[in-house]
């Protein structure tokens, strides 16, 4: 994981965000932050962009060890556990998030050249959300991971020697 230190970094540089009891606790801080003007929303919404990307991190680099070595028990494994245990917690967390932010009384106070798309993105994405779909995207994010367990088993002959 590549860190770059900054001194003030709300995720922690060793964070694992791939590790529900790691994240869940800056998530919740994030949703019992005080939101008094529009330099602590803006500040909330970049702490949050941070947590993010740490979780997106983790979550990409389970999905690419578990598509490089489809026949590794423990890759596939570590990226189940984030499909169907973090993802579903995340979803979860961060409509609460989302809803928090677009119901401020502080969005229209924003720089709308700067955040207006973004709180039109998030506005959108609270009236489509759905608890019930969660299941869903799990059911397919599992369907996806036999897709690409089928693929990275085939083999080809190519050039004389036989590859995946």
């Amino acid at each position: 994981m590549i860190t770059y230190p900054t001194e003030t970094s709300f995720a922690p540089h060793d964070l694992d965000g791939g590790d529900w009891s790691a994240v869940e606790p800056l998530y919740q801080a994030l949703l019992d932050r005080a939101i008094d003007s529009p330099e602590t929303l803006e500040q909330l919404l970049l702490d949050r962009s941070e947590l993010d990307a740490s979780v997106a991190e983790a979550q990409g680099n389970s999905y690419i060890q578990m598509t490089r070595h489809t026949d590794d028990e423990a890759a596939t494994k570590a990226y189940l556990y984030l499909v169907e245990e973090l993802a579903p917690k995340l979803k979860d967390i961060g409509f609460k998030l989302d809803r928090r932010i677009v119901q401020c009384e502080h969005v229209d106070a924003m720089d709308q050249s700067r955040w207006g798309l973004y709180f039109k993105s998030l506005e959108a994405d609270v009236l489509l959300f759905r608890e019930e779909n969660i299941a869903l995207e799990v059911k397919e994010a599992q369907l996806a991971l036999q897709y690409s367990e089928c693929c990275g088993a085939m083999m080809v002959e190519f050039q004389g020697k036989e590859r995946t």
